[in-house]
């Protein structure tokens, strides 16, 4: 896009069809876009799983923990450089970039 060879509607829908595990929107969608819809029924099925057998066996023993979800975090899990992208960052993103380009 920098180049002017792809258009900004061009960007926005390759942007938009990226896959979830894409590091671009781990970063632009937070936490709860970490785990998809059967990662969350998955660890909902074992917390319960966990539970069932707990109570089967009266309840001896500690109480078993739930699987700590990415939304439950208080640090994101994309590493130290992962943060919120707004679309003001990056329009300022490309913008730069598009100034460097004509430079």
């Amino acid at each position: 896009m920098y180049r002017g060879k792809l258009a900004p509607m061009k960007v926005l829908r390759l942007l938009v069809r990226l896959p979830r595990e894409s590091r671009f929107v781990r970063a632009a969608g937070g936490a709860q876009h970490e785990w998809g819809t059967g990662d969350y029924l998955l660890a909902q099925a074992v917390d319960l799983l966990a539970g069932a057998n707990y109570q089967r066996g009266g309840g001896k023993g500690r109480r078993p923990k739930p699987i700590p979800r990415p939304a439950d975090t208080k640090k994101p899990l994309g590493g130290k450089h992962s943060r919120k992208v707004s679309q003001r960052d990056l329009k300022d993103f490309f913008a730069n970039r598009q100034a460097v380009a004509d430079a």
